[in-house]
């Protein structure tokens, strides 16, 4: 029997240190406005309800470690009958057995330490959450620095050494106009390049005369602009 309906529900668990021994299957207002309540216990802890036994209806306000609650008796007795009356401690004889020490009664679960209890677990995923994306960032900074060992890296690195080449070709290409730009600015005034090549003192003149050593000199030339252009 309970003072007030607050709290109660029909299939409400009754639990007995953790465990669920029962459930609540009726709840009525008697006549002198007094709750009563129906509930069984399962086979399995029917040893379980004993002479002196109780029931508390406990709540609080984190919402912890409420509910039904069943305390048995204490004392070598057997089981009580089927449709035995077991008072709760909203009632002065509950309360009466427990301060005599007939009540095996549980403390309960305590809320701030159960709070407390789910929150190690969460900062310990928390931590390891935070850990794995610490080393996905290192590992992302290494392959950008084309210093770890993924595909990422090995890409980057071919780029700095393809991008090297390209310099070294571009120095080369640029070595390659030059020497363009320096022949063909000799050539822009055909008259004048004809008057040297027929004057008596010209370059004719002196490649008939020198033995073929300006013939020679000319030949290297076009041999090593040949090899220019082939770098």
């Amino acid at each position: 029997t309970f003072r007030s309906a607050g709290g109660l529900s029909v299939g409400m668990p009754i639990r007995l240190k953790g465990f669920e021994i029962g459930k609540l299957s009726g709840i009525s207002l008697t006549n002198d406005n007094m709750v009563e309540i129906e509930f069984f216990i399962m086979d399995t802890y029917y040893d379980k309800v004993l002479p002196n036994s109780v029931l508390e209806l406990s709540s609080n306000p984190l919402g912890l470690g409420g509910g039904m609650f069943f305390h048995p008796g204490k004392g070598p007795a057997g089981p009580l009958p089927e449709f035995s009356y077991i008072p709760s401690m909203d009632l002065d004889v509950g309360k009466q057995l427990v301060e005599k020490g007939l009540v095996d009664r549980s403390t309960g679960e305590d809320p701030i330490g159960a709070v407390i209890a789910s929150i190690g677990p969460i900062l310990v995923q928390v931590d390891t959450t935070l850990l794995s994306i610490e080393e996905m960032v290192d590992s992302l900074n290494s392959s950008i620095k084309g210093e770890g060992p993924g595909p990422l890296s090995a890409v980057i690195n071919d780029l700095e050494t393809t991008t090297g080449q390209i310099n070294s070709v571009l120095e080369n290409l640029d070595r390659v106009v030059a020497n363009v730009e320096e022949l063909t600015g000799g050539m822009t005034d055909p008259t004048g390049l004809v008057k040297k090549l027929l004057d008596p003192k010209g370059t004719v003149a002196t490649i008939l005369d020198d033995d073929n050593q300006l013939y020679d000199e000319i030949i290297q030339s076009v041999e090593d602009l040949n090899r220019i252009i082939a770098e």
